[in-house]
């Protein structure tokens, strides 16, 4: 299973972290975060919050990049 958070302008930092420990404790095993604003994606595991240069799953064979997705922007 896999959750991606899409932040919004109106997203408060505290919100978003209480919002994402709540993924985890539903047992989400992968869990990304995307920042439109900061054109950056982000992955939130035990150990918190850490930027990331790609969103990408073992299981499947699927990458995407900051650059590939905000590439129109």
């Amino acid at each position: 299973m896999l959750i991606v958070e899409i932040v919004s302008k109106d997203d408060r930092y505290r919100d978003l972290m209480e919002k994402l420990e709540e993924y985890r404790h539903w047992g989400v095993p992968h869990i990304g975060v995307i920042d439109p604003l900061a054109k950056r994606f982000s992955t939130y595991t035990e150990i918190g919050l850490q930027n990331v240069s790609s969103l990408s799953l073992a299981e499947c064979p699927i990458e995407l990049t900051p650059a590939e997705l905000f590439a129109d922007l």
